[in-house]
């Protein structure tokens, strides 16, 4: 019997081996790395964190329910318009996907901790 290889051979199994790994983590992680519409509709919130949520509006001087800057981060960093969410008619960007998902786990207890506060005695 002959003993004759493939040429190749190892390296086409490795090959396969990560395109299938690849395909599997495409599948596994393809929700949590594509901006998806907002699952959970649009949230509302009331009272203290509405109007943190109007500050958080006003903070790039236009008052037009749209937070172009990423409330997770404390204003500090600019949101992208695709991974967005809504509550209370305010459109509010997000750096990242984890921002997002943070903010939408409780809307009203970001705004509270996360937006600007009121000034206080002028």
């Amino acid at each position: 019997m002959s003993n004759k290889r493939v040429p190749n051979q190892g390296r086409v199994a490795s090959w396969i081996i990560v395109a299938a790994l690849f395909s599997i983590s495409i599948g596994c992680s393809d929700s949590a790395s594509t901006p998806s519409p907002d699952s959970k509709g649009a949230a509302e919130v009331t009272g203290a964190a509405l109007e943190a949520l109007a500050r958080a509006d006003a903070v790039d001087g236009k008052t037009d329910k749209v937070v172009e800057k990423c409330l997770m981060c404390s204003l500090g960093m600019n949101g992208k318009p695709e991974i967005t969410s809504t509550v209370a008619g305010y459109e509010l960007h997000h750096c990242k996907l984890g921002c997002k998902s943070g903010f939408e786990e409780n809307p009203e207890q970001a705004l509270l901790m996360k937006a600007p506060k009121a000034n206080v005695g002028g």
